[in-house]
This record gives structure tokens, C-alpha cells and sequence, in this order.
């Protein structure tokens, strides 16, 4: 009962406000919504960032994690991002992070991942060796 609503609201606001895609509706909701995808004229954009550091003072795994457990619960609370150690694991004073934004806007992605580098710049445990940033459209 509740889906029948919906679908029958959706039809009726779908009609008053695309009045010029009322020829879609015979064809069904998928292929209206693949329409409106093509109007929009965007996509998903994926941005990845690898970021190597160097924790200079450090002498055990235990600091290190520490360091890095802080470094990706900042960048977390701050922006939203999928952010990961994917790299020298094992290692005292070195490691590597993986950094993942996905939007519909390259502007956006690109800004977020620059001030992710600036926030783990500033950081004061760690310094920041090498960066590659790749966008995906």
C-alpha cells in the first residue's frame, strides 16, 4: 500500500515538474532515471591520495600506532573520507596512507584531499615525505 503511494507521488510531482518528460513514463522509472543522469551531465568522481610520512621520534610499533591512530582520527572527524595505513607496516618510523573521496564534483574532491595533505602537514608527530593525488572520473 505504502509503494503504491510513493510510486504514484513520484509519477504525479515527475509530471508537473518535467512536463517535457511525460513521453518517458510509458517506458518505466529506470529509464526516465537514466534520462535525468544524462541531463545532469555528471558522474562519479573518485580521488585517491597516497601520503608517505616520517615519524622521526619514534622507537617502537606501539608509538607508531599511536602517531597514526591520532594523525587518521583527525583527518576522519574533520573531513569525510575513508582514510587507511596501507604501507610499511612493519616499520618504526615510516608509513604509508590511503586516502579515498568520492563526489559528483572535481572542484570538491580535489579541495578535500588538498586540505587533507595541509591538516597532516601541520601535524606535529609526523612529517610529510611524498604525496601522488589521482583523480578518476
Amino acid at each position: 500500500m505504502r509503494r503504491t503511494r510513493w510510486i504514484e507521488w513520484r509519477k504525479s510531482y515527475r509530471q508537473s515538474r518535467c512536463p517535457d518528460e511525460a513521453r518517458y513514463e510509458d517506458r518505466g522509472i529506470g529509464v526516465w532515471m537514466e534520462h535525468a543522469e544524462v541531463d545532469r551531465g555528471r558522474g562519479m568522481i573518485i580521488g585517491t591520495c597516497q601520503i608517505e610520512l616520517l615519524i622521526a621520534n619514534n622507537h617502537s610499533l606501539k608509538g607508531k600506532r599511536r602517531v597514526i591512530k591520532s594523525i587518521k582520527d583527525r583527518v576522519r572527524s574533520k573531513f569525510n573520507v575513508s582514510i587507511a595505513e596501507i604501507g610499511h607496516q612493519e616499520e618504526w618510523q615510516r608509513s604509508t596512507l590511503g586516502v579515498a573521496c568520492i563526489s559528483n564534483d572535481l572542484g570538491l574532491v580535489d579541495s578535500i584531499l588538498n586540505k587533507v595533505l595541509n591538516l597532516i602537514e601541520t601535524s606535529s608527530d609526523a612529517t610529510l615525505i611524498d604525496y601522488q593525488i589521482e583523480i578518476l572520473p
